[in-house]
């Protein structure tokens, strides 16, 4: 390899970094878009109602699990944003990562979609809590690929970062692999189960922080 290839080669890096970040930010609208457009609103139901607060009172059901999904899809989105602003470059293999985590978040708008038609059928808050454990998983073997040697990171950011990062991918992914077994339960029980993010983040925290001072 010349010279010049190898000072293309990094520079080559970067520019895919670049297109990758449009890539996920694009996917990662288009979705929230979706979500939120399909959130149920007094036109489909039958009733009259005074106020919005009546609505939202007596169709509670109905706005929390797609709110939930909201939620998380916005986190998941942080993170990406915080690794990506983290890179100097990407590779293929992380590429190749971060795209499978993008076919998932599509998979979840197809369960989503399952979600509107039946809303009862509890196999899909079972499938919605598999792809957000996917998506997280992805999300971590990708960031722990990068930072291995810092083959992919910036070289001003400082280690003790880069694992605060990879620490903070940890939550999210953990709880939706609790959240699988109480969707067999029904929707209230799934999604009182997400509720189990704040124990399990302040428990990462601590072991974290019990491993430093060790």
């Amino acid at each position: 390899m010349t010279k010049n290839n190898l000072l293309e080669a990094p520079e080559a890096e970067r520019r895919h970094l670049r297109r990758l970040e449009t890539l996920v930010d694009v996917i990662f609208a288009m979705v929230i878009v979706f979500v939120v457009a399909g959130f149920p609103s007094a036109r489909d139901f039958d009733g009259d109602f005074a106020t919005p607060w009546e609505f939202l009172k007596q169709y509670s059901d109905e706005l929390i699990t797609p709110g939930l999904g909201l939620i998380l899809i916005i986190l998941y989105w942080a993170q990406s944003n915080i690794q990506l602003g983290r890179l100097e470059r990407t590779d293929p293999m992380h590429a190749t990562l971060v795209i499978v985590q993008m076919v998932l978040l599509l998979t979840y708008v197809y369960s989503f979609d399952f979600y509107l038609d039946f809303p009862g059928d509890t196999s899909v808050l079972t499938a919605q809590s598999v792809i957000f454990v996917l998506m997280g998983t992805v999300s971590y073997i990708a960031w722990q690929w990068a930072i291995r040697g810092r083959r992919l990171v910036n070289d001003d950011i400082e280690n003790r970062e880069l694992l605060l990062i990879r620490r903070k991918i940890l939550p999210e992914p953990l709880t939706a692999f609790i959240t699988i077994w109480f969707s067999f339960l029904g929707s209230t029980a799934w999604e009182l189960a997400w509720l189990a993010g704040i124990p399990i983040s302040i428990i990462i925290n601590w072991i974290a922080k019990k491993s430093s001072k060790a």
